[in-house]
């Protein structure tokens, strides 16, 4: 399977693991772990994650993936046809839940 992470979305996985460390030495590596393991389930089984958003005539549906420790969720595009994973955000869970919708576009 082939994964695509969206520059914005490995942006937002930088910019919070160095929010992170600004308030505690090493726990934004701690965050990048988590990030790490959930990208790594997702792989595993995409399919078995819950639906966040359905994007109608725009092609698979959009799903999220939760980290455990941190307040955020990996938002994701799965293509089963395609073989394909684009990793469209890491949001922090109170962020407006449709802001990274123009870049699947």
């Amino acid at each position: 399977m082939r994964i695509r992470i969206l520059a914005e979305a490995e942006q937002e996985g930088l910019e919070t693991a160095a929010w992170y460390d600004q308030r505690q030495p090493g726990l934004g590596g701690e965050f990048l772990d988590e990030l790490d393991r959930v990208i790594r389930r997702i792989r595993e089984s995409p399919l078995s994650l819950p639906l966040l958003e359905t994007i109608e005539a725009a092609g698979p549906a959009i799903r999220r993936c939760a980290l455990h420790r941190f307040p955020y969720i990996v938002i994701f595009e799965f293509d089963a046809d395609a073989d394909e994973l684009c990793i469209a955000a890491v949001s922090h869970t109170s962020r407006n839940p449709r802001y990274w919708l123009e870049r699947l576009k």
